[in-house]
């Protein structure tokens, strides 16, 4: 609901400048409306919102809508979903600062962070993910170490299995090996 309640919002807003019912389930208005929207700049996704919004509280046949999604097909052709950032930053520079730092000859703090630095770059994982982490629950295997997460985060699904960090040896350079 969240999510929906600024959609929801624009739409009452909509419907009462213009004196209409915002219960009324009448496409033309919907397609008015993102029309509107799209004109104020408002991007894909947040269209996409705001679609969701309107088949939760008109119908939800508002989402498969032959116009609606013919509209949204002429939206994403207009003006394409960007990439969320411009540029990407490049790990070798940290990974090289990382080599630097002796693991056996600095204070137990900076060795925590670089531990946790090497951790988030060789899993992606989010920082949820690694607050969690518990050292019962880390095995050593011939092949490498195993991190088990039992807890459930914020992006853990009721169907699925919580994730399991696998670690191999990185033999290349110890000084940037997670199990070193």
């Amino acid at each position: 609901m969240r999510q929906y309640s600024t959609g929801l919002k624009r739409w009452w807003c909509f419907c009462a400048s213009r004196n209409m019912d915002n219960t009324v389930r009448d496409f033309s208005r919907v397609l008015l409306f993102l029309s509107e929207e799209f004109q104020r700049g408002a991007s894909y996704g947040t269209l996409n919102s705001y679609r969701s919004a309107l088949a939760f509280l008109l119908s939800p046949a508002v989402a498969v809508d032959p116009d609606i999604k013919r509209f949204f097909k002429g939206i994403q052709l207009l003006r394409p979903t960007m990439p969320r950032y411009e540029a990407s930053w490049d790990p070798q520079v940290v990974l090289k600062y990382l080599s630097s730092l002796d693991s056996n000859n600095i204070p137990l703090p900076i060795l925590s962070q670089k531990l946790t630095t090497l951790i988030a770059l060789a899993t992606a994982q989010r920082l949820q993910t690694l607050s969690v982490i518990d050292v019962r629950n880390i095995i050593e295997l011939p092949s490498g170490i195993e991190i088990k997460i039992p807890d459930r985060l914020k992006t853990s699904r009721h169907s699925t299995f919580q994730p399991i960090l696998f670690f191999p040896h990185f033999r290349d350079n110890p000084q940037i090996c997670v199990l070193f």
